[in-house]
Order: structure tokens, then sequence, then C-alpha cells
């Protein structure tokens, strides 16, 4: 009988490399040990309070970072793997907040609905919606969009919009993650409803995309 492995006792590069051919007690061995750090990092860096949400799903992500830095680790090239994986945690991050204010960024520049400027104003509200759901992974869609609009008639549009979404929870799912006041995060939001995590972002993904071909109209 083959005698068990004592993951504890294996160093890290041992550890990487079991991983790395889909040994689960060694992928559940190093994700424990170095959890600490993960979470030292995000929260150093999403520390901002209008950030809560988003370092909330990246933290729910924790196993996920933690296989793609797995897989990328590279022990022949004289980094140990908790300097690389404090690295790439730091980068995404910092690529999530670069994320978030690019798009807040958009926002500020949306033209008024005047009679004058209706057009130019739903067309760059049009490009922020598409360049929302075409910004990469799903988990990665912001919507602060809503929070910075700052005008009754665009809020308003927006939101007569969302109410022609004709299935309930699909339309409840949109209200949650744009309108909720405690800012739920995809995983709050697919408990509530009863689907999962990624069937939700999906759901919101199709539905803002209606939402833009819609929004066609008006322009």
């Amino acid at each position: 009988m083959a005698n068990k492995i004592n993951y504890a006792k294996l160093p890290d590069e041992g550890l990487v490399a079991l991983a790395k051919i889909g040994n689960n007690g060694a992928t559940k061995e190093i994700i424990e040990r170095h959890s600490g750090l993960f979470m030292k990092i995000t929260d150093e860096v999403l520390n901002k309070i209008h950030l809560k949400a988003i370092k909330k799903d990246f933290q729910d992500d924790r196993h996920l970072i933690f296989w793609d830095a797995i897989q990328r680790y590279d022990d022949t090239k004289g980094c140990k793997f908790p300097s690389w994986l404090g690295n790439l945690v730091k980068w995404k991050a910092l690529d999530q907040i670069k994320f978030y204010y690019r798009r807040s960024s958009v926002v500020k520049s949306i033209g008024s609905f005047s009679s004058e400027g209706m057009s130019k104003g739903q067309n760059q509200l049009e490009e922020l919606i598409m360049n929302t759901v075409s910004g990469g992974d799903n988990d990665r869609l912001d919507v602060s969009f809503v929070e910075d609009i700052s005008r009754e008639e665009e809020l308003a549009l927006v939101k007569s919009l969302i109410e022609q979404i004709p299935k309930e929870k699909e339309k409840k799912v949109v209200k949650l993650r744009l309108f909720d006041d405690n800012k739920k995060t995809w995983r709050d939001i697919a408990q509530e409803i009863g689907y999962c995590r990624q069937q939700t972002m999906n759901i919101f993904n199709k539905q803002i995309k209606n939402i833009n071909k819609k929004y066609q109209n008006y322009a």
C-alpha cells in the first residue's frame, strides 16, 4: 500500500509541481498555506470603500487566481512561489481598479440630453454599455456608470429599458446589480435568485446587450 503524502511537509515547489498535474491535495495545501498573503494584498490594494464589492468578488475568485498562479509559475526563473503569487495578485487587483476607473471616466464625458445634445449623449451611453459588455471577463463587468449618471432623464431612460425585461428573475438580476443600496456581489445576487454565479453573470451580460439594442431606437 502506497504511503500517504504529507503535503504539509512539502516545499512550495513540490506542491506546485503536483498541483500542475491535477493533484487536489497539493492544490488545497498551497492555497491554505498562502491564503493569508492573498488576503493581505487584496485588502491593501482594494482598500477604498467604493471598491468593496469589487474586492469581495475578487476574493471570492481566490481559487481561480491561485490556479492561474500555479499554472504560470516557473521555478527555473529564480523566483520563489510566494513572491510570484504576490506580484500576480497585486497586478490582477490593480487591473480591477484600472478597469473600474476607466469605466467611470467614460461616464463623466456623457453630454447633456437636451434637444441639441440628445443624439450625442445617447451615442456615448450606447458606447459605454457596449464597452462594458465587451470589456473582457464577465465577472469584470463594471456598471458604475449608473451611479455616476447625474441627470434624471438619463437615469429614467436606463430604468425604463430595464422594466421592459420580460422575465422577472432576469429583471431582478439587473436591478440588484445596478441599483441595490447594499452593493451586492455576484455571489449575493446568485444566492438571492437561486441561480449559480456564472449563470447570474451571463443573464446580466445578455440583458445589457438587449438594453443597448433597444437604446439604438432612441438615437
